[in-house]
């Protein structure tokens, strides 16, 4: 009798979420989408502080965002009314009264261009990389069931991440001076460099007014940084998630689970049965004051690993704190804080900060079993402003990560173990894999600077300017991991680690511009300059310990290496 008495009421709840008109409202957009990019400047230009940014978001959330902005001038306007016809996209065809489907085709034709291809050949090493490249072909389906369910898959045609998996002597793909994004056309060759790892997005979506939740595969971001975020990076190429959210005018949670390849995959062939896995577990509140000057976000995660397939879900309790688990030799845990503060419209002062290790009753010098710290640290400043009729918007960031950010391990074992990383595995070819941060994407040992603009006529075309200026120590994410007194870690460790500093230069250039008289079609282009320089530092002498399982990047004296990288694309979307 009680179950009989559950599904009548749930059989009850559907039939009243369908009266009424179709009002389908949980259609997700992801976190590169132009709407929230929009979104955010009409918040700095009305003085607001900037908009939920803990992605991706559902149609109903942005449409409450913009319900809350007062439009003070004509640019405003125009940005409102264009953000809002993005968000207004009814299905292309009505299967019934409660089903809705369209099918969207996108083709793209780019080309890549760089000098040196002597060591700037792989993909890691190309700025305009594999995120911003756009499929050749790519087919998305979209299903809106009911006011409350929604439905989105992709399939595209494209070049792989271009891992070397058939060739010893260097990215078949990317050491070429030029390739395209077309599988089929030399150098690429579609039964090993075409990517078979689609979709990169497909989901379910199901909610209602201010609450939405979603399973399956999106990529994700946590924060406002414009060179990266310290707990969820948007450059993680794809997450394999369920997350929960609840959102309202002041107040917004979000929930996450996320699952990843165990580390043991890595290199191995997929006939292989490879025990463990890798899941993130992350809670985020975020608040709004004083008249929606001020935003507030405090979140927490942990990284848990294992090879035995042991997971005991009381240690991990997705309400609780889990650092207070003390599960370290499975697990890493963070917790980051963001700030940010719109005085008086126009500019927005922004912060985040992180905490991966915090030692208590540290000794100067410190006793033998000290853990090293690791923090991270972010300020920055955005403007927007009307320039005549069109928008401009800058911003200028710092950001510096401790050495030991991110990177775990058991008693000086290396490589390290738990770090806070994860795996994206290809699906053609054994060994295809890449291994990132899912935080920060520069990682930790850095200090880093970071200036752009963004100059646009709504909707029409826009350019960018980019510049970075980076200083990176020795410690990577494969970098030896250990506790103070043991594996030669017997001074204390400070920002940018080693004698010798690797110096990053990028100066980024990009214009694209939509064909008026044929919607859908556009032009871009960029060009993308890189200088590394490998000098001694300056700064006093700090704790340096190699060994052969240490990977150092280019931290080597005199070994400096430019590049000039030029894309060329157009599209077209029917």
């Amino acid at each position: 009798m009680k179950k009989s008495s559950i599904i009548i009421f749930i059989f009850i709840i559907f039939q009243i979420s369908s009266l009424g008109a179709f009002n389908n409202q949980q259609k997700i957009y992801p976190i590169d989408s132009e709407v929230y990019s929009a979104m955010e400047k009409l918040y700095i230009l009305e003085g607001h502080a900037l908009p939920s940014n803990s992605g991706p978001w559902s149609e109903q959330e942005l449409l409450q965002m913009l319900n809350r902005v007062d439009c003070s001038s004509t640019v405003s306007k125009n940005l409102y009314e264009w953000i809002k016809g993005k968000l207004s996209i009814d299905p292309k065809t009505m299967m019934g009264e409660e089903i809705g489907m369209s099918f969207n085709f996108n083709m793209a034709i780019e080309g890549y261009l760089h000098k040196n291809t002597e060591v700037f050949n792989d993909e890691h090493f190309w700025i305009h990389g594999f995120l911003d490249r756009a499929p050749f072909f790519l087919c998305d389906w979209e299903t809106w069931s009911t006011d409350n369910i929604y439905i989105y898959f992709e399939a595209g045609l494209m070049n792989s991440l271009g891992n070397q998996h058939n060739n010893i002597d260097g990215n078949r793909l990317y050491k070429n001076s030029f390739t395209t994004n077309i599988p089929f056309v030399t150098p690429a060759e579609i039964g090993s460099d075409a990517d078979f790892t689609f979709p990169y997005r497909s989901f379910a979506s199901f909610g209602a007014e201010h609450w939405n939740l979603s399973i399956g595969r999106d990529r994700l971001g946590w924060g406002s940084g414009e060179s990266g975020n310290f707990m969820l990076g948007s450059h993680f190429i794809q997450h394999d998630f369920v997350k929960f959210t609840t959102y309202h005018e002041r107040f917004k949670y979000t929930l996450l689970a996320a699952f990843y390849p165990p580390d043991a995959s890595m290199g191995k062939d997929q006939d292989e049965e490879i025990p463990g896995f890798s899941m993130l577990m992350a809670h985020r509140i975020e608040f709004r004051f004083l008249k929606d000057k001020i935003g507030l976000a405090l979140s927490e995660s942990v990284i848990y690993k294992t090879e035995q397939n042991t997971l005991n879900l009381a240690t991990i309790n997705p309400f609780g704190f889990f650092h207070n688990e003390y599960i370290r030799g499975m697990a890493n845990s963070l917790i980051t804080a963001e700030l940010d503060f719109n005085p008086f419209g126009s500019v927005d002062f922004y912060e985040q900060f992180a905490i991966d290790e915090f030692p208590l009753g540290e000794t100067v010098p410190p006793e033998t079993g000290a853990y090293p710290s690791a923090f991270a640290y972010m300020l920055g400043i955005k403007t927007a402003v009307p320039v005549s009729s069109y928008l401009l918007k800058t911003f200028l960031e710092f950001a510096l990560t401790d050495p030991f950010l991110y990177i775990r391990g058991l008693q000086g074992q290396t490589p390290n173990g738990y770090g806070y990383d994860a795996i994206v595995k290809s699906f053609n070819k054994p060994g295809d894999y890449k291994r990132m941060f899912l935080g920060y994407e520069y990682g930790n040992d850095v200090v880093l600077v970071n200036l752009g603009a963004n100059l646009e006529d709504i909707g029409v075309w826009m350019l960018n300017m980019n510049v970075i200026l980076m200083w990176h120590g020795n410690k990577r994410l494969d970098s030896p991991w250990s506790v103070y007194g043991y594996n030669g870690q017997n001074e204390l460790v400070s920002v940018l680690s080693g004698d010798v500093i690797e110096k990053t230069f990028i100066l980024s250039l990009e214009g694209k511009v939509n064909i008026p008289k044929i919607e859908g079609l556009y032009l871009k282009a960029g060009v993308d300059y890189v200088n590394i320089v490998n000098m001694k530092s300056s700064l006093p002498t700090i704790v340096t310990y190699y060994d052969e399982d240490c990977t150092i990047y280019l931290n080597e004296e005199g070994k400096n290496q430019d590049d000039i990288q030029v894309s060329l694309g157009m599209g077209y979307t029917f």
